[in-house]
């Protein structure tokens, strides 16, 4: 064979359409992270604590504890605690290993758009955040049902449309964490490597904790409505906005009242939603705007 005719038979461009060549780039993304040791090590990480409680209730006979809502709501605050801690990990590992091997330079020569590799890795990041939720909160619930018929605990069980709530408590998990993983990405982009991702989505955290943390302090140092604008400010920083976000869902399943009930000026959990995903759309507008000017040849 010619070399000239060899040269044209190879296929350089990617085949399909837009939304085929995308959906190729969410399967290998998911490929790579089910592949990834770190995958598993932070999937055990994550599973640890809910076998341990779990061990801990059983072996003292702590039964009240193992039933609906209680066990389901432990499992709601460990996804909440862990979950923003530890795919923020896996989504700067995957993003930022791509320009530490080289990966970005062939898929982006192969003829991929960069908004289609921007958008391969966001949605397979959603997929994983939304199935790793989803897997837990069915996990808690079944169990919590199970471990109250079997020992006869009284169970406060939602009536009626309050099991809506359900689909809404995931969401709104899976959104808080999605937001945590987004800065993963964003500065993973920005830093083109994975160790930057990792320690300002985590570090964010810590400095937001330290803030409420001071916030607390000065409210108690200033007049009334000095210290009611500060409560305010708090109010809009991303972790409590998610939180204030799923205490709606929350009161729908455990029959408690929100915050914003018996105070109108406090937000609420729909004003906390749209806020939380305006925080989500400039982080990957931004993000992207930034993946499109970066000059792959540095």
């Amino acid at each position: 064979m010619k070399a000239e005719s060899l040269v044209t038979s190879i296929e350089v461009a990617p085949r399909g359409g837009w939304l085929a060549q995308v959906a190729r780039m969410i399967g290998w993304n998911l490929y790579q992270m089910r592949r990834r040791a770190m995958s598993k090590w932070l999937s055990i990480i994550f599973a640890l604590p809910l076998i341990v409680m779990v061990g801990i209730f059983l072996a003292t006979g702590k039964h009240d504890l193992l039933a609906y809502p209680t066990l389901f709501r432990l499992f709601g605050s460990i996804l909440s605690s862990l979950g923003p801690l530890l795919l923020p990990i896996l989504a700067a590992t995957l993003i930022g290993s791509e320009y530490t091997y080289g990966i970005q330079r062939q898929l982006l020569g192969r003829g991929m758009s960069r908004l289609q590799v921007y958008t391969g890795q966001l949605a397979a990041l959603a997929v994983v955040t939304l199935l790793g939720t989803a897997i837990t909160l069915l996990l808690g619930i079944i169990l919590s049902l199970l471990f109250g018929n079997i020992f006869g605990v009284q169970m406060a069980l939602p009536v009626g449309g309050a099991w809506l709530g359900l689909l809404t408590y995931w969401l709104g998990h899976s959104l808080n964490i999605y937001f945590f993983v987004t800065i993963a990405v964003f500065v993973s982009t920005l830093g083109r490597n994975p160790i930057a991702g990792t320690a300002v989505a985590l570090g964010y955290q810590i400095f937001e904790t330290l803030v409420r943390s001071i916030l607390v302090v000065l409210v108690s140092l200033f007049d009334q409505n000095t210290a009611k604008n500060l409560i305010h400010f708090q109010e809009w920083l991303p972790g409590v906005v998610a939180q204030t976000m799923l205490s709606g869902p929350s009161g729908q399943l455990f029959q408690e009242p929100t915050n914003s009930t018996n105070n109108p000026d406090v937000m609420s959990p729909t004003t906390a939603l749209i806020v939380l995903i305006v925080y989500l759309l400039i982080l990957i507008v931004g993000g992207y705007l930034l993946y499109s000017r970066r000059d792959m040849t540095e």
